[in-house]
C-alpha cells in the first residue's frame, strides 16, 4: 500500500511538472509573439500570437492582445507608406502596402494605395510629357495631357500650377491686338516724300501693304507729311506718320487701320481697355495701390484688402506695365534671426565685525500693587522701587560673500522693418484710490512690467548686413512703501538704447550697465571707540558693497534677404506721360533709330547718309561634352562683338530633371579695358529658366572677345543629351539702340551614371 501510494504521488508530482512546464512555454511563446510586434516584425509576432489563440481559445486575454497588436500593426504599416508616398518614395510605399496585404489580405487602404501608386506614376509620365510640349510650343498637346491628369486627381498640384501657366499665356494670346508687323510681312520700304498730303501718304502705304486705312472725321484735310527714309520697316513708318501729325491708330482687324487725333475724347471712344486682376503674395495691398496711383495712374483700380487682390481696368499697354511694377514690388520680406544672451552679474559683499556694548539703559518706577504706578509711587522712588533694563551686548563677527548670474538667451525671428519685444519678468499691481467730491472712494489696478524688457526692430540691407534699434530695460523692486492702507512699490530700472549695424552671424557687445553700492556704518561707546587700536574693542563696523552689471550679446542670422528683380525686370521703357507703352515690345521700339534711320523735317543732307551698320555680334558656348551624376561642370556663355555694347540681358533655359544650377557669374567681357560693370541672375529651377543682365556702368560700352557669364550646373540624373538653350537675348548700344545677335545653338551635354 505504501509502495501504490509512493508511485501516485510520483505520478502526481511528474504530471505536474509537466503541466507548469506547458504554461511558462505558453506564457514564452506569448511574451516573444508582443516583443517581436514591438520589434517591428509584425509578420512573425503574429503568427506566433495566432498560434497561441488557437491552442487556448478560451483566453480572452490572448485574443484582446492579437487583435490589437494587428490593427496598431496595420496603422503603423500605412502610415509609413503614406509618408513614404508623399515623399517620392515609391518602390518603399509599395513595399509597405504589400506587408499590410500579407498581414490584412482584404485591406481595402493597401489595395487602394497601390493603385493610387500606380496612377501617381502614370500621372508623372503625363506631366513630364505635358512640360516637354509646351517647351516645344505646343500648348493644345499640352493642355489635353493636364486636362487627364486632373479629371484622375483634381488635387495635383503641379497639373494645376502647369493648367495656369497655360491658362495665362493664353489669356495673354486673347488680348494681345494684332499688329501691323503681323498684317504686312513684306521687305522694307523706301520712302521719299517732301510736303505731301498726308492722306495720300497713308495712301500709297496702304497699297503697298494691302492694309486698308480709315480715317475718323475729325482728322484734319490739310495736314502734310515729310519724311525720307530708306529700308524702313512698314510699322515703323506708320508710327512715326502718326506720331509727327499728333495722331493714334486703331487696328480694328487683320486688315483694317482706323486713324484718329490724338484728343481726350477719342482716346475714351477708341482706345480698347481689358481687365485684370492681380493677387499679391508678400507686398501690402494698399501700398501696392499707392505705387500704381503715383507712377502709372491707372484708369479704374479696385483694392480689396481681404483677398489682397488688386483689380485694373486700363489700355493692354498699362496693364503690361502694371504687371511690370507689381511683380517688381511684391517680394518677399527679408527676415533676420537674433540671437540674444542678456547677462545680469550680482556680486555682494558684507562685513560685519566688532563689540556692539550696550547703548541703552531704562529706568522706571515700580508700581506698589504690581499693577498701575502711583504719583505716590513716583514720590517716593528708591534703588529698591526702581526698574533697570540695559541693553544686550552683542559680539558680531559676520562676513558673507555672494555672486548670482541671471542669464536669458532668447531668441527672436523678425520680418524686416518689424519691432519686437522680450519681457521675462513679471507684472507688479500699482494700485490708484480716486475719492469723488460725495467722499465715495474707488481703486483702479494697474500693472507695471518689472523684469527684463528689450525692444528691438532690425533693418536688412542688401550687402548681408543688419541695422538693429535695440532699447533695453532692466528694473527691480527697491522697496516697498505703505501709504494710507495701500501698498506701493519704488523700482528701480536701467536703461539703454543704441543702433547697431553688423554683418550676418557678427557678435556685438553691450555692457557698462553698472550699479555700484558702497555702504559703511560703526557704532559704539563714544570716545573709547575713538581710541587708535584699542578703540576696536569698543565698536562694531559694518561694510556693505553690491556690484551689479548687465552685458547683452547680438548676433543677427539672416534666414532669408532681399532677392532684387534681374535688370530687365526692374528698368524697362513705359512710353510717354500720355501715352504708355507696352515694355513687351519696347525693343522694337528702341529700334526705331537703328533700324529705320529715319528723320523727319527740316531735311539736311545728313538726312540722307544711312549711318553705318553694327559690326557682327555672335554668342558661341564653351564647356565640356559629357559629366558624371553628382559632378559639377562650367558652362561658359562667350560674346564676340565689333562694336560697342552698354548691356545684354539675355535668358537661357535648361532641363531642370536633369540638371542643378549652383551658380551664376559674371565673365570678363564687359569689364574690358578695366571697364566697370553690373551684374544681375536669377534662377527659376522648377521651370528650368535663368534671367541673366549684365551691363557697362560707362557710355564707352564694351567691345571685343571674352566670356559673358559662367554657369555651374551639378548633373542630377543620367542623360544622353541634355541641352541648354538661349531663349532670348538683347544686345544694346551706349546709345540705346538694339542689334541683332547671332545665337548658338543647342548645347547638349551626356550625363552618365
Amino acid at each position: 500500500m505504501t509502495a501504490i501510494a509512493r508511485i501516485a504521488g510520483s505520478s502526481a508530482f511528474v504530471f505536474l511538472l509537466l503541466v507548469l512546464g506547458s504554461c511558462a512555454s505558453q506564457r514564452t511563446r506569448h511574451e516573444d509573439g508582443l516583443a517581436l510586434m514591438a520589434q517591428g516584425q509584425y509578420e512573425e509576432g503574429i503568427v506566433l500570437l495566432e498560434r497561441e489563440v488557437k491552442d487556448e481559445p478560451g483566453n480572452f486575454k490572448h485574443r484582446t492582445d492579437l487583435v490589437n497588436a494587428r490593427e496598431r500593426a496595420l496603422n503603423r504599416l500605412l502610415a509609413e507608406a503614406a509618408d513614404e508616398r508623399a515623399g517620392g518614395g515609391l518602390d518603399r510605399a509599395i513595399q509597405l502596402y504589400r506587408r499590410v496585404l500579407g498581414i490584412d489580405p482584404g485591406s481595402e487602404r493597401a489595395r487602394s494605395g497601390l493603385a493610387e501608386i500606380e496612377r501617381d506614376r502614370a500621372h508623372a509620365e503625363s506631366m513630364a510629357l505635358a512640360r516637354r510640349a509646351l517647351d516645344e510650343g505646343d500648348v493644345e498637346a499640352a493642355s489635353q495631357r493636364i486636362q487627364t491628369v486632373l479629371r484622375e486627381d483634381p488635387a495635383h498640384r503641379q497639373a494645376r500650377e502647369l493648367k495656369r501657366r497655360i491658362e495665362e499665356q493664353r489669356a495673354r494670346e486673347l488680348a494681345s491686338m494684332p499688329t501691323l508687323r503681323s498684317m504686312y510681312d513684306g521687305p522694307p520700304l523706301d520712302m521719299k516724300f517732301r510736303d505731301a498730303d498726308l492722306r495720300q501718304v497713308f495712301d500709297v502705304l496702304s497699297r503697298e501693304s494691302g492694309v486698308t486705312v480709315v480715317f475718323d472725321r475729325d482728322v484734319r484735310p490739310d495736314l502734310r507729311a515729310t519724311i525720307v527714309a530708306r529700308q524702313i520697316a512698314f510699322e515703323d513708318a506708320f508710327d512715326l506718320l502718326l506720331m509727327s501729325n499728333q495722331l493714334e491708330k486703331k487696328i480694328v482687324n487683320r486688315n483694317t487701320v482706323l486713324i484718329y487725333p490724338v484728343t481726350a475724347e477719342k482716346l475714351r471712344q477708341y482706345q480698347d481697355l481689358s481687365v485684370k486682376g492681380f493677387y499679391l503674395t508678400y507686398a501690402d495691398v494698399k501700398q501696392t495701390a499707392e505705387l500704381l496711383k503715383a507712377v502709372l495712374k491707372p484708369t479704374e483700380m479696385f483694392v480689396d484688402d481681404k483677398m489682397n487682390m488688386i483689380v485694373l481696368r486700363d489700355t493692354p499697354e498699362a496693364i503690361a506695365i502694371a504687371e511690370k511694377l507689381i511683380a517688381m514690388h511684391d517680394l518677399v520680406a527679408p527676415e533676420v534671426m537674433l540671437d540674444l544672451e542678456v547677462l545680469e552679474v550680482q556680486r555682494n559683499k558684507l562685513e560685519e565685525m566688532g563689540i556692539q556694548w550696550p547703548n541703552q539703559l531704562t529706568l522706571s518706577p515700580l508700581p506698589s500693587d504690581g499693577q498701575t504706578t502711583t504719583l505716590r509711587d513716583i514720590t517716593s522712588i528708591t534703588s529698591a522701587t526702581t526698574g533697570a533694563q540695559l541693553a544686550s551686548m552683542i559680539i558680531n563677527l559676520r562676513k558673507e560673500t555672494g555672486v548670482a548670474n541671471l542669464l536669458a538667451n532668447p531668441r527672436i525671428r523678425s520680418l524686416n522693418h518689424q519691432k519686437a519685444n522680450i519681457l521675462i519678468g513679471s507684472k507688479v499691481p500699482v494700485v490708484t484710490t480716486t475719492a469723488t467730491a460725495t467722499g465715495f472712494a474707488s481703486q483702479s489696478v494697474q500693472y507695471l512690467d518689472v523684469g527684463l524688457k528689450l525692444e528691438v526692430e532690425p533693418s536688412i540691407h542688401l550687402q548681408d548686413e543688419v541695422e538693429i534699434r535695440l532699447a533695453l530695460e532692466v528694473s527691480s523692486i527697491a522697496s516697498q512703501v505703505q501709504s494710507a492702507g495701500v501698498l506701493t512699490y519704488q523700482i528701480g530700472t536701467r536703461n539703454a538704447s543704441a543702433v547697431l549695424r553688423m554683418r550676418d552671424g557678427e557678435t556685438q557687445v553691450l555692457a557698462g550697465l553698472i550699479n555700484d553700492q558702497d555702504t559703511r556704518s560703526s557704532s559704539g561707546i563714544p570716545g573709547l571707540g575713538d581710541i587708535p587700536v584699542v578703540g576696536r574693542l569698543f565698536r562694531s563696523q559694518k561694510d556693505d558693497r553690491q556690484k551689479t552689471e548687465i552685458m547683452l550679446l547680438i548676433t543677427p542670422h539672416l534666414v532669408r534677404n532681399m532677392t532684387l528683380p534681374n535688370a530687365t525686370a526692374s528698368e524697362f521703357p513705359s512710353g510717354s506721360e500720355t501715352t504708355p507703352k507696352n515694355p513687351v515690345r519696347s525693343a522694337a521700339v528702341a529700334r526705331k533709330v537703328a533700324d529705320v534711320k529715319t528723320q523727319i523735317l527740316p531735311v539736311s543732307p545728313a538726312a540722307e547718309t544711312q549711318p553705318p551698320a553694327a559690326e557682327g555680334i555672335s554668342l558661341s558656348w564653351s564647356g565640356p561634352s559629357e559629366t558624371r551624376v553628382g559632378d559639377q561642370f562650367k558652362l561658359a556663355l562667350m560674346m564676340k562683338s565689333g562694336s560697342a555694347l552698354k548691356s545684354v540681358p539675355m535668358q537661357l533655359a535648361f532641363d531642370p530633371s536633369a540638371l542643378e544650377v549652383v551658380s551664376v557669374t559674371e565673365g570678363d567681357f564687359f569689364r574690358l579695358g578695366n571697364g566697370r560693370s553690373a551684374f544681375a541672375n536669377h534662377v527659376n529651377a522648377p521651370e528650368g529658366r535663368i534671367s541673366v543682365g549684365v551691363s557697362r556702368s560707362d557710355q564707352e560700352g564694351a567691345k571685343g572677345q571674352g566670356e559673358l557669364a559662367t554657369i555651374t550646373f551639378r548633373a542630377r540624373t543620367p542623360r544622353p543629351r541634355s541641352e541648354v538653350r538661349v531663349l532670348s537675348v538683347a544686345a544694346v548700344s551706349p546709345l540705346g539702340t538694339s542689334a541683332n545677335v547671332t545665337v548658338p545653338g543647342a548645347y547638349a551635354v551626356s550625363i552618365a551614371k
